[in-house]
């Protein structure tokens, strides 16, 4: 994995976690970051999304890292027992441009919060 691309994960991974926050409304510091990456980072970042897309629906407080894993398990196994259809690639495409905007928003918000501080 080149650089780019860890930095592709490390903000997504960021962009994720700071969803939570917002929808939950958790001001999100730097030590809770390194908290849900120690956690998660060895989650794959698609398991990952489909869990924190499961707990958006689903729990009433922000998720624990713990409750975050506890779903991507879940999720594996769901998925070794069914075949899930991939998303048609017409939807993915404009969805994944979107979301990339959406992810580099989110991340420019975090740096810039954590480098008044």
């Amino acid at each position: 994995m080149d650089r780019r691309e860890a930095e592709d994960i490390n903000a997504e991974f960021i962009a994720m976690i700071s969803i939570l926050g917002a929808v939950y409304g958790r001001e999100l510091d730097e030590l809770v970051f390194i908290g849900y990456w120690r956690s998660l980072s060895d989650q794959p970042l698609e398991a990952l999304s489909l869990a924190v897309d499961e707990a958006l629906r689903t729990e009433k407080y922000m998720p624990a890292p713990a409750t975050l894993l506890k779903i991507c398990k879940e999720l594996r196994r769901e998925r070794s027992r069914l075949y899930i259809a991939p998303r048609d690639a017409a939807h993915t495409e404009a969805g994944d441009e979107r979301f990339r905007e959406m992810l580099r928003a989110a991340r420019d918000k975090i740096t810039k919060k954590t480098r008044r501080k």
